[in-house]
């Protein structure tokens, strides 16, 4: 059969008689009762009628849920699934759990689709023996009226794979206006951490698998633009997940020269296009922007060479020869307008990588939301002047001052560190008292993460309860990221302050489900439980500040044990173990005994993890970065010390699907499997829940789908 085809010599009535193969029609919904009837009104006036059509109700809020009911009710072919509210991707991905047609396509519920759409895709699929076929669309504001197209004799074409374009006239970026084959869809789902994008990646998953594509080239589909939706407005986060997008095509095909070519000119283009978008805006994260700029870059000699229109060609080169200027002109825009965020933590003043590292990605989380920020500390600097003289008297003369010799070679290097790690990455600025902090000019102030609210800990200092329960802030200016009680019950004595002060805190989130139970029960409120905020960057995120300890050679397999209490007799024993059996060194992170390993701070401890081959711990941190880094990773509960953190783990462990990894689990456990796809499905969930969160409770607008 030739590639091009003129439909109009098939002889369609034939076709519309025998309709006898089922296909499914998947309408996402959520909110949209003013359009919705138009929508299923179109998908009803099918001339093809041998249709089933799913409805997911995606937990919508006003009338759109009652429409679909009554549309189900009048017609057998439309069945009604009410769902809690959770996403388009994941509604689309039960509609692939419940379709039951031999074919099926996609429709946006506030879209409207011609009356030929299934009958001339349907007809072309199977004239062609392509079994997936693509229609085009045309674009309506909103509020304007939409002109249906009369149906035309059209012609068709079929694309090989190795001939497809992303810049060619039949390309489709889209999951709606297509009909998919049963066969194509066993596998694939929607992506659920992608907000833009996910249905690009999702027929770009399709067509590589069927390898070919017959495109109709007749406007069968009407789509409508809205400025608020999440494909236009101001380039935000959310937005940026379409160059995550393209980016994961370009791994997808890059064993295809040319399709592969054409993708990497299309992600050069979504840069282009984002640059423009956050030159325009008021705030955005600087490390995005610098990463559409780096890619835009990388991928410039694609680009120049395409097709594209010659406007964004020069628009792109622009950007390319005068990057720095622009992000010169960017950075003086953005801190005009720049508002103020001081992050209210536990300042520990010993070594705690923890404590540090939670600090760090609250900071660059509230960068990340355009925020100017800083971390107010009021604990003493361990490492003063004083201190700071006899440490270098120490290192020159070798004199130690008694029984403090450990103290001196081991303890000061760490704290030094440790000081460095503070005044490079966060920020801090002194108070002495909570007039110094009503006197500071800032927007929000944020009280978390760590055990702030642990009433054991404000007996070390006589501003921890005022500082830590904002007793002196505006109420529009509270914000929590995450704090912790750091205990499962208060005590009585303390039950009507927290009581309170937790009334005059707007919106409260709290690392920990007995945290959640404490707010509940002490003011009635439903806290937000949120994830600890160093599970909100990436591995490549913490890689840009790692560094390896001086003297120690990472490249050589190890195996990283760190125990904040004692190490048990099993712990010995299974060292020993593995140790002999896979031939593999051994550092102990908390052991003086390697005094290169001990001194690390906490861009050394973000190393030593990434670059094990299996951590040992009892550590909460040391269990979050081996997840995020992949890695293999055994927990053993915490031994001689009363501050188990065992009940967060078990939370963490169950939340993420690593109930595995603890060793007294009766779980069965290959020691040095780290297959961890179902967690970071869950995380990227719970990452989009903080922001939302962070987003509400300092007024910034949160876009809904």
């Amino acid at each position: 059969m030739d590639k091009n085809m003129d439909m109009g010599r098939v002889e369609k009535e034939k076709f519309i008689v025998k309709q006898e193969m089922l296909v499914s029609i998947i309408v996402p919904v959520y909110n949209v009762e003013k359009v919705l009837e138009r929508c299923l009104d179109s998908v009803k006036s099918q001339t093809y009628q041998m249709i089933e059509v799913l409805l997911i109700d995606d937990g919508s809020t006003d009338n759109s849920g009652k429409i679909c009911d009554r549309y189900a009710a009048a017609d057998q072919r439309f069945k009604v699934y009410h769902l809690k509210n959770s996403g388009v991707s994941n509604a689309r991905n039960f509609g692939l759990e419940n379709f039951n047609g031999e074919y099926l396509t996609f429709v946006d519920s506030d879209d409207v689709v011609s009356k030929y759409l299934i009958e001339h895709l349907l007809m072309a699929a199977i004239e062609s023996g392509t079994l997936l076929a693509t229609c085009h669309s045309i674009n309506f504001r909103y509020d304007t009226d939409i002109k249906i197209e009369e149906a035309v004799d059209t012609k068709i074409k079929q694309i090989k794979l190795k001939d497809y374009r992303y810049t060619n006239y039949e390309a489709h970026f889209v999951a709606w206006g297509v009909l998919y084959h049963r066969s194509f869809v066993r596998e694939i789902r929607f992506c659920t951490d992608l907000f833009v994008g996910e249905d690009t990646f999702f027929f770009a998953e399709v067509i590589n698998l069927a390898g070919i594509v017959v495109d109709v080239d007749e406007p069968l589909y009407y789509h409508i633009v809205y400025n608020v939706s999440l494909s236009q407005g101001c380039f935000d986060d959310k937005k940026y997940t379409e160059i995550i997008t393209w980016k994961r095509i370009c791994d997808l095909f890059k064993n295809i020269d040319g399709l592969y070519e054409s993708c990497r000119v299309a992600l050069s283009l979504r840069c282009v296009l984002g640059i423009k978008r956050a030159l325009n805006d008021r705030v955005l994260n600087i490390k995005l922007y610098e990463n559409m700029f780096q890619t835009l870059m990388e991928n410039y000699n694609y680009f120049i060479s395409s097709n594209i229109r010659i406007k964004d060609k020069g628009v792109g080169t622009l950007f390319c020869i005068f990057n720095k200027l622009f992000k010169i002109y960017y950075l003086f825009k953005q801190s005009r307008n720049l508002k103020t965020a001081c992050i209210i933590t536990i300042y520990d003043p010993v070594p705690n990588y923890g404590n540090r590292l939670q600090n760090y990605a609250v900071e660059q989380v509230l960068k990340y939301l355009g925020l100017k920020v800083i971390t107010l500390t009021f604990e003493k600097n361990m490492l003063d002047l004083k201190m700071k003289i006899k440490y270098v008297t120490n290192r020159l003369s070798g004199y130690r001052l008694g029984k403090r010799k450990f103290f001196w070679k081991y303890d000061v290097p760490k704290l030094y560190k440790f000081n460095c790690f503070n005044c490079r990455y966060l920020n801090p600025h002194h108070i002495s008292s909570n007039e110094d902090l009503v006197v500071t000019n800032a927007d929000y102030f944020i009280l978390g993460s760590d055990q702030v609210w642990n009433p054991d800990f404000f007996k070390y200092g006589i501003m921890r309860e005022s500082l830590f329960l904002l007793k002196d802030v505006k109420i529009e200016k509270k914000v929590c990221f995450s704090p912790s009680f750091g205990v499962d019950n208060l005590a009585k004595e303390w039950e009507l302050v927290f009581q309170k002060y937790l009334q005059l805190i707007p919106h409260i989130s709290v690392r920990e489900e007995a945290g959640a139970k404490i707010v509940k029960n002490l003011t009635g409120k439903k806290a937000a439980v949120l994830i600890d905020p160093t599970m909100m960057l990436d591995a490549d995120e913490w890689t840009k500040i790692a560094k390896p300890p001086k003297g120690i050679n990472l490249e050589i397999p190890y195996i990283l044990t760190y125990f904040i209490g004692d190490v048990g007799k099993r712990v010995e024993e299974d060292l020993g173990k593995w140790t002999g059996k896979y031939n593999l060194n051994v550092y102990k992170l908390n052991d003086k005994s390697q005094q290169k390993i001990y001194v690390s701070g906490p861009r050394e401890f973000i190393s030593l993890i990434s670059k094990a081959e299996l951590i040992m711990t009892d550590s909460f941190h040391a269990c979050v970065f081996s997840f995020l880094f992949k890695k293999p990773f055994l927990v053993y509960s915490r031994e001689g010390n009363e501050s188990s953190m065992m009940s967060r783990m078990e939370t963490f462990l169950k939340k993420f699907d690593l109930e595995r990894k603890y060793v007294d689990s009766g779980l069965e456990n290959d020691l040095f499997e780290c297959e961890y796809s179902t967690g970071f499905e869950r995380l990227n969930i719970e990452r989009q829940k903080a922001l939302s969160f962070l987003k509400r409770s300092m007024g910034m607008q949160e876009q809904t789908e």
